[in-house]
């Protein structure tokens, strides 16, 4: 006749077995759950930068009004807000405009030693519209403002 006591000893032993199982796959869970909120709050950080970015660049061509027309300082500003969007972190800067044929031309200067890259900066200087070579033609000036405001992001009307 089999002895009752030899499951018991087994029954203990799958019960600590599937608690260890459990146990991992709550772990697991943790893990999981401890990376998505990292990647949320790593979004939200870059999301707050961005706007703080955008905020400084529209401080910086806040004095520009496109009815008396862009003068050269205006225009340097305008040049420098749109580079600092375009490229981002890249060492690097915009000539002074120069007035040629109908707008002003900041030549793209990039690297430590402001090596041409062959592209410009193009503002028209009556109507404030803002050409180049990363993110296109802004119509206005006042789109090229909402576009920082929206920290460089596009914005459907």
């Amino acid at each position: 006749m089999p002895s009752l006591e030899a499951p018991i000893p087994d029954l203990r032993h799958r019960r600590r077995r599937n608690l260890v199982v459990v146990l991992i796959l709550l772990l697991g869970l943790l893990l999981i759950a401890m990376s998505a909120w990292n990647a949320h709050e790593e979004a939200r950080q870059r999301e707050l930068e961005s706007q703080a970015r955008g905020a400084a660049l529209l401080a910086r061509i806040a004095g520009v009004i496109e009815s008396d027309g862009i003068d050269d300082f205006e225009a340097e500003a305008i040049s420098q807000a749109y580079f600092e969007v375009a490229y981002g972190g890249m060492e690097g800067t915009v000539e002074e405009p120069k007035l040629i044929d109908g707008y002003w031309r900041g030549v793209v200067r990039l690297g430590y030693a402001g090596t041409p890259d062959g592209e410009a900066i193009l503002v028209n200087p009556r109507t404030g519209s803002i050409t180049g070579p990363v993110l296109g033609t802004f119509k206005s000036l006042g789109d090229f403002r909402r576009f920082l405001a929206t920290g460089g992001r596009p914005t459907l009307r």
